[in-house]
């Protein structure tokens, strides 16, 4: 039971996190505003969801009451790990923002994109190569010919 009550608390507070970065991406310049408002508005849309869907498992869990006891033992065995993992994929996302704030968007997305798809996604060297050179295309399209502006970083 404290496994659920964890995983609501969490959910909530990305949904606030979300929140707050929607109303802060509103005071932002009309040309910088746009990202990081689809993003805030995609993450609350994603946090509501899996809190609905948590609490569909959680009402379908007490039906089957049976085995409910066993499971709730295996998943707080498991919380543990899924703590850890949980901090190692916010590890990765942290790199990512420390390296926009030093080297800017443009730079820092191929290379995120780069070691993680690389080290994490095990995607071959091909793959890897065409996903940063599109990253890159993709970008510099969009801050060129839509009013889109890519966050700058210290060093630029």
């Amino acid at each position: 039971m404290v496994t659920k009550a964890v995983k609501l608390t969490f959910d909530a507070l990305i949904v606030a996190v979300f929140a707050y970065a929607a109303i802060e991406a509103t005071s932002f310049t009309p040309g910088g505003r746009w990202l990081p408002l689809f993003v805030a508005i995609a993450g609350v849309i994603l946090a509501v969801v899996n809190i609905v869907l948590d609490g569909i498992g959680a009402v379908r869990g007490a039906r089957a009451n049976g085995a409910a006891a066993q499971a709730d033992r295996e998943r707080n065995q498991e919380f543990e790990t899924d703590v850890r993992s949980a901090l190692y994929w916010l590890a990765w996302l942290v790199g990512y923002v420390v390296l926009v704030i030093v080297f800017g968007a443009l730079i820092a997305s191929p290379v995120w994109l780069g070691l993680f798809l690389r080290t994490q996604a095990k995607v071959g060297w091909l793959a890897t190569l065409a996903s940063v050179v599109g990253t890159v295309a993709v970008l510099y399209l969009f801050s060129r010919y839509l009013p889109f502006v890519l966050p700058p970083g210290i060093f630029e």
